[in-house]
């Protein structure tokens, strides 16, 4: 019998300053996706940054509003 190799999850982190807003990307348009996991979620941006290697996302959502400032922050932390 041949098990097929179990496929990783793509870690996501949500970064959303609305609470209800974060839940529900969580709850509902994340968790219940197969191959999708939350590994986190934040109302502020710049806590974020700083713990971008420890996170391992393979993708972040962010609130347009939040990351505007700091985009160029973000794309230089997530190449590193």
């Amino acid at each position: 019998m041949v098990v097929a190799p179990a496929i990783k999850p793509m870690r996501i982190y949500v970064i959303e300053n609305h609470s209800r807003v974060r839940r529900l990307m969580r709850g509902i348009y994340i968790a219940t996706i197969e191959g999708l996991e939350v590994c986190g979620s934040s109302d502020n941006a710049e806590v974020v940054l700083g713990q971008l290697r420890k996170l391992q996302s393979d993708l972040f959502l962010i609130d347009v509003k939040l990351a505007w400032h700091g985009v160029a922050s973000y794309k230089s932390e997530c190449r590193q």
